[in-house]
């Protein structure tokens, strides 16, 4: 998957050539309209006896939309994708699909550590691992874990293929991908760590992960309301857990874009898991009068405040 990756693109290509296991197939999708990364990729085929589709899209679809549309052409039971930026260590299909050959079929995802390498390839001090703070537990049931933070590189992922349509792929509403499906996998399926790095996962200030991925962009916190609003009705324990957490994201994006619908929206979803409840129900009533969060952390100052 690529998006203005014409530097890097190479060295994915590279790495996939020194696979010590090939895939069957390698499908390129660039979702820049500009398409200077299959340009990139074309220059190195000429040269290179990689057999690679590529698919150019004419305009942005974004990468949930174009990872959907890529898992409707696949009929293998596994498959992996990667951002045309990063790159995979010659054995990375190989020890996974060895994982998998003697893992159950309840196991839907196997994944590893990674390199951390900057724009210019390379190598951080820290590995992903290091850097990310795994959690004690990486196999089996991780459905606690990963509820609290995303942990995986997405570039060493390797997913059972109908597992994947089962959960119903790929959420076009949300801007980022994996989260997301990593949560409702985990739900019903098992998970696999192969605790060596596999991939090399490129640090770029113009990355996706770098530009939105902050708790003050609207976007990232809407997308994570909407990801934990999907554990709702599971059990009665994570309702509390999930409502707590959209409760706190609701405010954080009262604070952000204002009284909005969907702010309000989100405070009456959760505000009984909210630490005091009246409090809770005043914030509701407020927001529903159009004030804004901003305004009412001025007042709570004033109040606050020390008299001379």
């Amino acid at each position: 998957m690529g998006y203005k990756h014409e530097r890097y693109v190479g060295d994915l290509l590279l790495s996939l050539q020194q696979q010590t296991i090939l895939p069957s197939r390698i499908l390129l999708i660039d979702d820049d309209p500009a398409g200077e990364t299959a340009d990139a990729a074309e220059v190195y085929l000429e040269e290179n006896p990689l057999h690679v589709s590529i698919q150019r899209n004419r305009v942005n679809r974004g990468l949930c939309a174009s990872l959907n549309s890529a898992l409707s052409t696949i009929d293998t039971e596994f498959y992996a994708y990667i951002s045309a930026d990063d790159w995979m260590l010659p054995t990375r299909f190989e020890r996974q699909l060895e994982a998998m050959a003697g893992a159950s079929a309840d196991v839907a995802v196997v994944y590893s550590n990674a390199l951390r390498v900057d724009e210019h390839g390379k190598q951080l001090e820290r590995d992903f691992k290091t850097e990310y703070a795994w959690p004690p537990r990486l196999s089996g049931s991780v459905y606690s874990e990963l509820c609290e933070y995303n942990w995986l590189p997405a570039p060493s992922v390797m997913l059972r293929t109908q597992s994947v349509k089962e959960a119903g792929g790929y959420d076009p509403d949300l801007f980022f991908e994996d989260h997301d499906l990593w949560i409702r996998l985990a739900l019903k399926s098992d998970f696999l760590c192969v605790d060596e790095p596999l991939v090399a996962f490129r640090e770029l200030g113009s990355s996706l992960g770098h530009q939105q991925f902050h708790t003050t962009n609207p976007r990232f916190v809407m997308a994570y309301l909407q990801i934990f609003s999907k554990q709702l009705g599971i059990t009665p324990e994570l309702d509390a857990e999930m409502q707590n957490r959209i409760w706190t994201l609701a405010l954080r994006l009262w604070r952000i874009e204002g009284p909005t619908p969907r702010v309000v929206d989100y405070l009456k979803t959760s505000f009984r898991s909210a630490p005091n409840r009246v409090t809770a129900r005043v914030y509701v009533l407020l927001a529903r009068a159009g004030v804004r969060a901003t305004a009412v952390d001025r007042v709570r100052g004033f109040l606050r405040a020390p008299r001379a």
